[in-house]
């Protein structure tokens, strides 16, 4: 894995990032190709630059306030009465 790359173990591509439809290539999805080649469940599956973009990009849309805000206005719904 380089800063812009990462190299499929299956096929030995150089990808940004390891999508589904990649794994899907060969006949794997993220969870089976982590336990395959033993990487851990928290390392991205993606280049260096990539995640940290991705990381940029949520710190500005910071996209778990709006989910609170959400929650708090929704009416609660009451257990079902017997």
């Amino acid at each position: 894995m380089t800063r812009y790359d990462i190299t499929c173990l299956e096929c030995g591509d150089s990808l940004r990032q390891l999508s589904s439809r990649h794994l899907r290539r060969h006949d794997l999805d993220a969870r089976s190709y982590r336990i395959k080649y033993g990487i851990p469940r928290t390392q991205p599956l993606s280049s260096r630059q990539a995640t940290a973009r991705r990381r940029e990009l949520a710190q500005q849309i910071r996209p778990w306030e709006g989910a609170a805000r959400s929650r708090q206005s929704r009416p609660r719904k009451r257990a079902a009465q017997e």
